[in-house]
């Protein structure tokens, strides 16, 4: 006879995450399935678990709506499916992946596309903008009321939307309305040092969650492209805009975008 449907994700989870009495504390122990395995497949593996360990399985089922390439689902039966590393090598970041699919709530269908992903990508990059020119502001005093109020309300939203059946385009819809309107405060100079520090402080704190907010670490030019750079840099000192500018094109065609600020040129590389 062969093993009951679960038995291998059920041997797995135990395996992973321990009996619940062995964790002290533990009270919430979520399972992530997709929408077309609630019976008889859950079913199974509550039972195996329960008969095998004595204690609860998980307290929690989220159950997941599917996710479709042109229209349809993707399996591997189809053959219709991406792996992470045949994404990435086509020079999209992981973390806009992740973006994309926090950006559809789980009980939804969410349609993949290349378009859908680049644009993600660019999401994601304002808001690595924000944090990046977050750390810049060294005008001194107090954090302003709006700044204050500001990351007050976006993270009563944050945290509403996600106590709403964790709906994460809400999350993130937060998220952004705080960027947008600390940009407004940016750009109209009443941001301080501590109302900056603030600002980044609520941004952390939803990316405790989402994990994708704040770059992980700072990237660095290739040697040939930090060339390029200086060379434009020397040039524009030198008023030799032409020049500058042929290096700027030239930059881009390698992927570095430039955005030349009273502070200095910011670069990013492309998604």
């Amino acid at each position: 006879m062969g093993q009951p449907v679960g038995a291998g994700e059920a041997r797995l989870a135990h395996r992973v995450l321990g009996d619940e009495h062995e964790v002290p504390g533990r009270d919430v122990r979520p399972a992530l399935r997709g929408i077309d395995l609630i019976f008889p497949h859950h079913e199974n593996e509550i039972a195996q678990s329960r008969c095998g360990t004595g204690q609860p399985f998980v307290r929690h089922w989220m159950h997941v709506n599917h996710l479709l390439i042109d229209d349809e689902t993707m399996s591997k039966s189809k053959g219709n499916i991406f792996t992470l590393p045949e994404i990435v090598a086509r020079g999209h970041h992981p973390a806009a992946i992740r973006y994309l699919l926090l950006s559809a709530h789980y009980r939804s269908k969410l349609s993949f596309t290349w378009e859908g992903l680049r644009q993600a990508g660019a999401a994601l990059e304002r808001v690595h903008g924000f944090v990046k020119r977050l750390a810049e502001v060294e005008a001194p005093g107090p954090a302003s009321s709006e700044a204050v109020a500001l990351a007050e309300r976006s993270e009563r939203a944050f945290d509403a939307a996600l106590a709403d059946d964790l709906n994460t385009p809400e999350a993130l819809a937060a998220v952004h309305g705080l960027v947008g309107e600390g940009n407004a405060l940016l750009a109209s100079g009443k941001l301080t040092r501590e109302g900056a520090a603030l600002l980044l402080q609520a941004v952390t704190a939803m990316d405790a969650v989402l994990g994708v907010l704040v770059p992980e670490t700072p990237e660095r030019l290739t040697d040939a492209e930090q060339a390029l750079f200086d060379a434009r840099q020397e040039a524009r000192r030198k008023r030799e805009f032409a020049k500058a500018d042929e290096m700027r094109r030239q930059l881009e065609e390698l992927g570095i975008l430039l955005e030349d600020t009273p502070k200095g040129t910011r670069w990013r590389r492309r998604r």
